[in-house]
């Protein structure tokens, strides 16, 4: 099994929760994303082969999809997971890829967003 390093690597543009995200099915090593990023993991549906995205968690071992990483924490349960539904993840730009890079450049960590509005008030 092959770990790759985000900041090497290029990601797919997505919507998760509405909210611009990068996906990616390979493994991305932890250690290699920004502070103020945060890294999750997708479990697929057992019955349609690599089919749909079901829950999202810290680390996924069995049927594992792909690697999310947002600029702001997703809330998991008490359990470490999300179930997912159909319209939770939108690969609206599958042809579109970015950088780590790009995508820090593009949505910078929302800890420093609600910073900067707090300083314009």
């Amino acid at each position: 099994m092959s770990i790759y390093n985000a900041m090497t690597e290029n990601f797919e543009e997505i919507l998760i929760f509405n909210k611009p995200a990068l996906f990616t099915c390979m493994r991305i090593e932890r250690s290699t994303v920004p502070q103020g990023y945060f890294q999750y993991e997708v479990r697929r549906d057992d019955e349609s082969g690599w089919g749909c995205a079901v829950q999202l968690a810290k680390s996924i071992r069995a049927n594992r999809f792909g690697t999310v990483i947002i600029n702001e924490p997703i809330k998991l349960s008490p359990g470490g997971y999300l179930n997912l539904k159909p319209d939770d993840i939108y690969y609206y730009k599958c042809d579109n890829f970015l950088s780590m890079k790009e995508y820090m450049d593009k949505y910078p960590p929302a800890e420093k967003q609600s910073k900067k509005r707090d300083c314009e008030r």
